[in-house]
């Protein structure tokens, strides 16, 4: 009776383990408050909104988020399936290769920054021609005039936001573009309110997605995500979750 039980035991261990499947979230490593790295994991609204959505679509799933590597690591790691989603992102053409993309979790805006000493009215991209610009590698723009701008002129690449405020500060670069909200919650952490400024006019608004790599056992379940994803757009969730996780992500920021 011992062993029968002792058997059933480690059964019902091995069943537990094998239902809870490992989902690997990968998402930008610096752009509060959308996401952010803080003790070894991946945290911030677009990770809160992912672990929401396949809670409801899978009861048994683990959510792994400690995997911290850069941006373009992330897009080859959705390519060749050692991570199964990354939240958010821009669809374009090469993306649709790899990955199946959701409904539109919420839109973002690229602004132009510059030091507010500098007096450039950005109306077209016209405004920013012979000027040196910079922003993020592996950032796109859809398929816009915008990433034609891009493509066309020197705009330095670099891996962290702050290369970009260090750039401006020093006046290496002219501008630089990144997106609204995490562009308000670096002024905070870095203290340049009184130095940087956002232009008006977007460089580049468009939705932003989550993306199931093709070779995950989650591709599967997008229809159900995308219904999900429907419901709490309708029901103020999400937009809930991104004002609660821009208050954290200012009371993290300010810490450090």
């Amino acid at each position: 009776m011992k062993q029968i039980l002792v058997a059933l035991l480690a059964y019902s261990i091995f069943s537990t383990a094998q239902a809870a499947t490992p989902l690997v979230i990968s998402t930008l490593p610096s752009a509060p408050p959308h996401s952010w790295t803080q003790d070894g994991h991946f945290v911030g609204g677009s990770v809160e909104i992912v672990k929401r959505i396949f809670s409801e679509v899978n009861k048994d799933v683990t959510f792994i988020t400690d995997r911290i590597i850069p941006f373009t690591r992330s897009l080859m790691g959705v390519e060749n399936g050692s991570v199964d989603l990354i939240v958010p992102l821009y669809i374009n053409k090469k993306r649709k290769d790899y990955a199946d993309f959701s409904v539109p979790l919420y839109s973002s805006h690229q602004v132009v920054v510059v030091n507010k000493s500098n007096p450039l009215k950005f109306n077209n991209l016209k405004d920013l021609e012979g000027l040196r610009g910079a922003t993020i590698l592996g950032y796109t723009f859809g398929n816009s005039q915008s990433s034609d701008f891009i493509k066309q002129h020197p705009v330095t690449r670099v891996s962290s936001a702050k290369q970009l405020f260090e750039m401006l500060k020093r006046n290496r670069i002219d501008y630089f573009i990144y997106p609204l909200g995490p562009f308000r919650i670096e002024l905070e952490r870095t203290h340049y309110t009184d130095s940087f400024r956002s232009l008006p006019k977007p460089f580049f608004s468009a939705p932003l997605y989550l993306a199931i790599s093709k070779k995950s056992p989650f591709a599967k379940q997008l229809p159900q995500v995308n219904q999900i994803i429907e419901k709490l757009k309708n029901d103020g969730t999400i937009d809930k979750i991104l004002t609660e996780m821009e208050g954290k992500a200012i009371e993290f920021v300010t810490q450090q």
